[in-house]
């Protein structure tokens, strides 16, 4: 990964994140990572397994996702609670990259959506029908920390990582939080023969109020009347994902759950929020495209989160394509030497 890439993407974050902050209006305190629990983001965002990826190019994927949700949205005035409910037919995509460098990985991960049918009041802030809706632009580094291959139990692996997402979406929509967020993860993952597991827990700390300040007319102080401060607030989460495969990796069948809990007396949703997933999926020319197909829902509800979802999805990875760059018989993926071709003893 060149020096002047990570120069480019550090300043055009930066010039993202003073940009949108400015412009950001009063948004309520939005769920968007009820969006965050969908298939195969372990494999969008290389962020909830902690295996180590190694030295590699940019590698590119694209996630895209059909969704029927029903959404409960609660908000406390005083001492009444009022719910609306929404009922939302979504196409979601996921663009994301990634890059290793040594024991590093790096990735960016955009989400759009477009709203295919919905029932209720327009909650998740799009503006009319097929009209795309950008979400906040994460940036992600992990580290490797520790491998350990055990007998009889598997290999167990823990990496450490940060997420910054950048306020480019529409503040108040269902895939922006109207302010620049901040996640500390650590991150730990299991394997033994089909059977895998991962897990991370994530301490966050991201806006729930954010409105610009208005000076009054022929005025040379702000009125603190119409000034309204950015509270911060706090939250812990714990994503587990267990999956078995079979039919040598091509059939997976995968068991998700997000946990999440507010810290900060200043949320305004204070209940405890969890969500399950379950799906399965099916993978075609050695992973470069995977189909999947589930249902998920809420055990418990706060603000935005899905009471029932039905997902069903492709991904694409293009640089799992099979290529056959010396074009002597073997795959790139299987050939000792890919830019030249073997003699007959399989040696150069």
């Amino acid at each position: 990964m060149s020096k002047s890439l990570i120069v480019a993407t550090v300043l055009l974050a930066l010039a993202l994140s003073t940009s949108q902050t400015a412009m950001a209006a009063p948004g309520p305190d939005i769920n968007a990572q009820s969006f965050e629990l969908a298939p195969a983001q372990a494999d969008g965002i290389w962020a909830r397994s902690a295996l180590a990826q190694g030295s590699l190019d940019w590698s590119l994927r694209v996630l895209t996702t059909l969704q029927n949700n029903s959404l409960a949205f609660s908000s406390r005035d005083n001492e009444r609670t009022v719910t609306q409910r929404v009922h939302a037919s979504l196409w979601t995509m996921q663009l994301a990259a990634a890059s290793g460098w040594g024991k590093w990985t790096f990735a960016m991960t955009l989400p759009v959506a477009l709203r295919i049918a919905s029932e209720g009041p327009n909650l998740l802030g799009f503006d009319r029908p097929l009209a795309p809706l950008f979400g906040d632009l994460r940036l992600e580094a992990r580290r490797h920390l520790w491998q350990k291959v055990m007998a009889g139990i598997g290999q167990l692996d823990l990496a450490a990582g940060v997420m910054w997402a950048l306020p480019t979406g529409a503040s108040g929509s269902w895939l922006s939080e109207g302010g620049a967020r901040f996640d500390l993860m650590g991150i730990a993952s299991w394997r033994r023969g089909p059977w895998s597991a991962d897990g991370s827990l994530i301490f966050r700390l991201r806006p729930l109020t954010q409105a610009r300040v208005q000076l009054p007319p022929a005025a040379s102080q702000v009125d603190p009347s119409v000034a309204v401060a950015l509270a911060v607030g706090s939250e812990w989460l714990m994503q587990l994902e267990a999956e078995r495969r079979w039919l040598r990796d091509r059939l997976g069948a995968h068991l998700a759950l997000q946990i999440r809990g507010a810290m900060s007396s200043q949320a305004t949703s204070e209940q405890t929020l969890v969500e399950g997933m379950l799906y399965a999926d099916w993978r075609m020319n050695r992973g470069a495209w995977k189909l999947w197909g589930g249902i998920g829902g809420g055990v418990t509800q706060a603000y935005g989160s899905a009471q029932v979802r039905g997902v069903g999805g492709v991904q694409f990875d293009p640089e799992s394509v099979s290529r056959d760059s010396d074009d002597d018989g073997f795959d790139d993926r299987d050939d000792k030497c890919p830019n030249a071709a073997e003699d007959a003893d399989g040696f150069e």
